[in-house]
């Protein structure tokens, strides 16, 4: 029996006050229309913050200065090859100002409270923003 794969990627919450920074995918395929944070796979040897400094950078053009990790989530896929650990991470400081950086996956950047905007927002952010709210450190998300 082969050994089951888990891939790891990395979440940012860039906030102004009640505000989360959102991004709208497009051209891609995950996800398409939905709005999600900035985010993406660690790289061979890279760790964990570097990897969510990296996507910041490369998609919303900030420098994280400091950031906490706040919620852990097991993502369990059913009938693929692969399971995931997703790791949010609140940007406590940055410099810069976000802007889009990848118009070719991104249609749009907005400042958004997300439960205003529910039914577009990815159901696993949703829900690791509502357990990240509720003081939970944890999370599994079954995705269909």
């Amino acid at each position: 029996m082969s050994r089951h794969s888990v891939h790891i990627a990395v979440f940012a919450i860039i906030r102004h006050g009640e505000r989360i920074l959102m991004l709208r995918r497009q051209n891609t395929q995950h996800e398409n229309g939905y709005l999600t944070l900035p985010a993406g796979h660690l790289e061979e040897s890279e760790n964990m913050y570097a990897a969510v400094s990296r996507e910041a950078h490369e998609e919303v053009g900030i420098e994280v200065e400091s950031c906490t990790l706040v919620h852990t989530m097991h993502v369990l896929c059913p009938n693929q090859t692969a399971d995931y650990v997703y790791l949010f991470f609140n940007i406590d400081t940055y410099e810069g100002t976000p802007k889009n950086m990848e118009p070719e996956k991104c249609s749009e950047l907005l400042w958004a409270h997300p439960s205003e905007r529910e039914d577009h927002v990815s159901g696993y952010i949703t829900q690791a923003l509502l357990s990240i709210k509720e003081g939970m450190s944890g999370s599994t998300y079954i995705y269909h």
